[in-house]
């Protein structure tokens, strides 16, 4: 899932994700880790490429927390990572801390 500024965009699949974020120049981005076609550590290692995005945050999420999921996402290149079950709750923690207030 791709956050902007104007709203949010769901990309299906990671190479989407990509897409989706060269086109949009989201300010935040929300990735699963685990999508098809590609997977969003891939994604997240494509957008860290990309010179307009290389700063955009990414917050990485599993329903998997465990097993160096965390780990392997700040590898990637993602500035945080939340568990689906137990981070739902932290997800407008981590938005107000990562996007600017309007």
């Amino acid at each position: 899932m791709l956050s902007v500024i104007r709203g949010v965009i769901e990309a299906r699949d990671g190479q989407e994700a990509v897409e989706l974020a060269r086109q949009n120049c989201p300010a935040l981005i929300f990735m699963d880790i685990q999508m098809p076609n590609m997977d969003g550590l891939t994604a997240a290692r494509m957008i860290r490429g990309i010179r307009e995005l290389c700063a955009v945050t990414i917050v990485a999420f599993s329903a998997f927390g465990s097993g160096g999921n965390r780990e392997r996402a700040i590898e990637a290149g993602c500035d945080d990572f939340v568990g689906k079950v137990s981070g739902v709750n932290q997800l407008a923690a981590i938005t107000g801390r990562f996007l600017p207030v309007a």
